[in-house]
């Protein structure tokens, strides 16, 4: 069969606005550390989404506060989706908050540089990468992920360059996503 992609959505209520003013919702949390970005990152990205005027809301299920960004914390999904609906822009990790945010029609700025293009959905995303580094362990057939280790690296585990496909991804480079 032909691949061809298709979003029934979800059924969530619409609610109001969360936040009056113009807002960028973050998603920092995955569910494996090869997935993730570095924190630092996260925090550098939010001082240059503020000082480009938008506040910047942080969705996590675990507490992961960055200052001068808004956390939401342990929500439950449809409080999180109203957050998305409303949000201008989202940038997530190769995670769930991304399907989800996909699925409700929203565009998806995803930093993600462990899988090749095409592994996650492939309609309203802007993916952010860094394919001069090693990559794509996520999709490489000579490799089976480990659900157990959280530092899964095939080829780098336990060295400077560990999850370096999301390591080499720099702030500057989201930001650029997002303001054209």
């Amino acid at each position: 069969l032909d691949y061809i992609e298709v979003n029934h959505g979800v059924d969530f209520p619409k609610l109001k606005r969360p936040i009056k003013d113009k807002y960028i919702a973050i998603g920092p949390n995955a569910t494996s550390g090869c997935k993730e970005w570095v924190y630092e990152n996260w925090v550098i990205l939010t001082k240059l989404l503020i000082k480009s005027g938008y506040t910047v809301v942080c969705l996590s299920q675990r507490p992961y506060p960055i200052e001068g960004a808004i956390n939401i914390v342990g929500e439950p999904l449809s409080k999180v989706a109203n957050y998305l609906h409303h949000a201008d822009y989202f940038i997530g990790l190769g995670s769930g908050l991304s399907w989800l945010n996909w699925a409700i029609g929203k565009h998806t700025h995803m930093i993600n540089g462990f899988s090749e293009n095409g592994h996650e959905f492939n309609t309203n995303i802007t993916r952010i990468m860094n394919d001069n580094v090693c990559f794509p362990c996520w999709t490489n057939r000579n490799f089976t992920f480990d659900a157990g280790d959280w530092d899964w690296c095939p080829i780098h585990k336990g060295t400077e360059k560990q999850h370096i496909c999301q390591k080499s991804i720099t702030p500057l480079q989201v930001y650029s996503s997002i303001i054209k």
